[in-house]
């Protein structure tokens, strides 16, 4: 997904020392599950789900980075 973030004010460090821009970021995020139905124990089923996210700013070294996460889920479904 995208999303794009436009600030009004000037930004702020620690809300006393203004930067003399307003902050403008674009957003970009994936999110993926996988999995396989027949992969079961005990009604168990594990998935793996990966999540993804950028933030660039026009104040990229204060509030651009980029967001990895890896997680292995156990399911089980009544």
């Amino acid at each position: 997904s995208y999303a794009q973030r436009n600030h009004k004010d000037q930004a702020k460090l620690g809300e006393m020392i203004p930067l003399g821009k307003v902050r403008n970021d674009k957003i970009y995020s994936v999110n993926l599950t996988l999995w396989k139905r027949d992969w079961h124990v005990w009604g168990i089923t594990p998935k793996l789900h990966f999540n993804w996210k950028k933030q660039d700013s026009n104040l990229p070294s204060m509030y651009s980075y980029t967001q990895k996460n890896v997680n292995l889920i156990f399911e089980k479904t009544f």
